[in-house]
């Protein structure tokens, strides 16, 4: 089986039928695509900006190429920091955007 990833499922739920697809609307090339759904290499910022704007979740931007057979295949030491960090940061980009109402925390003491 083959190794799939959170972009390469983005790429599928979006109907990009290629890499090359989702390269041009990226505004990158198709190595690049197959980099990142090989699990060899991870987009930029910039480019993870883009791709939240063509609608992925941050759960598909950083989800880790694996198989039935094998598991996970790779991921950074820190996944879990850095996934908790982004998460927290799209969630303040969306309330600087107006998608969403800004959560209010109460403090006590």
């Amino acid at each position: 089986m083959e190794a799939i990833n959170g972009i390469k499922k983005f790429r599928d739920r979006m109907r990009y039928k290629t890499q090359a697809d989702l390269a041009d609307a990226l505004g990158t090339d198709q190595t690049s695509v197959s980099i990142w759904e090989s699990g060899k290499g991870f987009p930029k910022s910039e480019t993870i900006k883009k791709l939240l704007e063509l609608d992925a979740t941050v759960e598909e931007i950083f989800e880790f190429p694996y198989n039935e057979k094998h598991g996970l295949i790779k991921a950074e030491p820190n996944s879990n920091d850095l996934l908790k960090e982004f998460k927290e940061l799209k969630a303040r980009m969306d309330v600087l955007e107006g998608k969403k109402e800004p959560t209010v925390v109460a403090q006590i003491g």
